[in-house]
């Protein structure tokens, strides 16, 4: 009587007629291991391997994809260095002052400073759009966007070479109007239930609806620029008049908000003030410059992050020292002087008068 062959193939016997598989067409030329253990796994060969060499086989399935793990984050972590190194050989190349308080702190008097508030002492536009990726857990086929779970200082950094926003006399605004749209993931109802796919979409309202949230100003951080500027605030060797537009369809009585900020900021100090102009439209109205015209021409020092106040600001009266935060990409008149700018552990608890 013959010897009963076995009911179940060896694991070798497998491996090697999955091998034979891949010689042919259309797999030829596939031969790596995590190829082969994906293709029995999801033809169901593996209900083949025989008992005593399931345990084998799923630590070998594990080990192959956090083999696969660490060389996506390896891959991920060069990227990450490459745009940071490029950030630095950026910054290097276009600032004209690395910290603000040093810059300022033997100023041979008291400085009278205009300065502006969104994207200046705390970012606006980037925030507005983190803010987005991270709630609706979305891809977005647009050049802002970045993996959910990006730090945000990361994303703040990425953000200004590709800012979807553009500068008016009164501000800076998405450029996505009522007809722009954007490729993003959509869900959509199948037989099998919910999947998701690349579709087309305004983000315009979900953008408008998080940059106007009353509580966005508490959640938001500060910059560098608003740190060294306190340094200033505290040691007396400036006065401080905080400029800011607001839209007067979206805020009827002045944007609380950031009378609220300043309030638990630099409003706790007496040298600081702050102001709201308020506009209509994107051509009615007065616009910032008008009022430093009108109200402190003789100031020392605007800082604001629109090119087209700085300058108009330079037309006006150009013996105004103009700053601007750097941001790639932002073309500003010659005579405004660039400030390095990043996220800041700054913290309301710092702001303290003594």
């Amino acid at each position: 009587m013959g010897e009963k062959k076995p009911s179940l193939i060896k694991c070798c016997e497998l491996t090697n007629k999955t091998c034979e598989l891949f010689q042919t067409e259309p797999f030829l030329g596939i031969k790596t291991r995590h190829t082969i253990f994906s293709y029995w796994k999801f033809s169901n060969l593996t209900e083949k391997v025989c008992t005593n060499c399931q345990e084998k086989w799923q630590r070998e399935w594990k080990r192959l994809h956090e083999d696969k793990h660490q060389k996506l984050k390896k891959k991920w972590e060069e990227e990450e260095n490459e745009r940071e190194r490029w950030y630095q050989r950026v910054v290097q190349k276009w600032i004209n002052i690395s910290c603000l308080y040093n810059h300022f702190k033997n100023a041979p008097k008291k400085l009278k400073i205009v300065c502006d508030w969104d994207e200046v002492i705390q970012p606006l536009e980037p925030k507005v759009y983190y803010e987005l990726s991270e709630r609706e857990g979305a891809y977005y086929n647009a050049p802002w966007w970045r993996p959910n779970g990006t730090p945000f200082a990361a994303f703040f950094r990425d953000f200004w070479p590709n800012a979807p926003i553009y500068f008016s006399d009164y501000g800076s605004h998405s450029i996505y109007t009522d007809k722009d749209i954007v490729n993003s993931c959509l869900p959509a109802k199948t037989e099998k239930g919910i999947s998701y796919g690349l579709g087309t979409r305004s983000i315009k309202d979900k953008i408008d609806k998080i940059k106007n949230e009353s509580d966005f100003y508490d959640h938001s951080p500060f910059l560098t620029i608003a740190k060294e500027l306190l340094k200033l605030v505290k040691e007396n060797k400036v006065e401080v008049i905080f400029l800011s537009a607001y839209d007067k369809r979206a805020f009827l009585n002045g944007d609380l908000r950031k009378k609220k900020i300043f309030s638990e900021t630099f409003g706790k100090f007496p040298n600081c003030s702050l102001n709201l102009v308020g506009f209509d439209s994107e051509g009615h109205g007065q616009s910032k410059s008008e009022w430093i015209k009108e109200n402190v021409p003789n100031c020392d020092v605007v800082i604001d992050d629109n090119p087209n106040i700085l300058a108009n600001v330079l037309k006006d009266n150009d013996q105004i020292t103009v700053l601007s935060p750097f941001y790639p990409n932002i073309k500003h008149h010659n005579k405004v002087l660039l400030v390095k700018t990043s996220l800041s552990d700054l913290k309301k608890e710092d702001f303290k008068f003594e």
